[in-house]
């Protein structure tokens, strides 16, 4: 994985990969997805604080968002 992004709460951002990771934050979330970043579906599983979220077979340019999320976190993809 070649690129990392940094992102600060809930902002949201564009994946321009099948898979990326991202790092632990504080507390926990739910990744939301999104074709246009304006309409948003929520991941059936929430990621616990302090753990790692790796996914894979995304469609490349695929907005996300991590619902809940207050920490800045770094995403790598």
């Amino acid at each position: 994985m070649a690129n990392c992004i940094k992102i600060k709460g809930e902002a949201p951002f564009q994946v321009l990969s099948h898979s990326f990771i991202v790092s632990p934050s504080n507390e926990g979330y739910t990744l939301n997805y999104s074709a246009d970043g304006e309409h948003w579906t929520a991941w059936s599983a929430s990621t616990p604080a302090s753990e790692n979220l790796i996914v894979n077979g995304v469609a490349w340019g695929t907005y996300i968002k991590l619902a809940g999320n207050n920490s800045d976190v770094k995403v790598s993809y």
